[in-house]
């Protein structure tokens, strides 16, 4: 029982953690926005698509190796 408390409470603060980084970025980048960008410009690097969606490289990086851990897409290097 106290292990399922446990596990509500994380699960409550980690939503809690996702929205505010939601509202962090404008709420305008996730994955869905990135792979139809990917989608409509083909062979657009990882520069490229940062300027695009106005954001850091490094939450750029996280998005992309998440998505690739998904199995949604993977790096191509030049």
């Amino acid at each position: 029982m106290l292990e399922m408390q446990r596990e509500h409470m994380l699960a409550g603060r980690l939503r809690a953690c996702g929205r505010f980084l939601y509202y962090k970025m404008g709420g305008k980048v996730g994955q869905r926005r990135i792979l139809i960008m990917l989608l409509r410009l083909e062979g657009l690097k990882q520069k490229e698509l940062q300027d695009a969606l106005e954001i850091s490289s490094g939450a750029l990086s996280e998005i992309l190796q998440k998505m690739e851990d998904a199995s949604l897409g993977t790096k191509k290097k030049p």
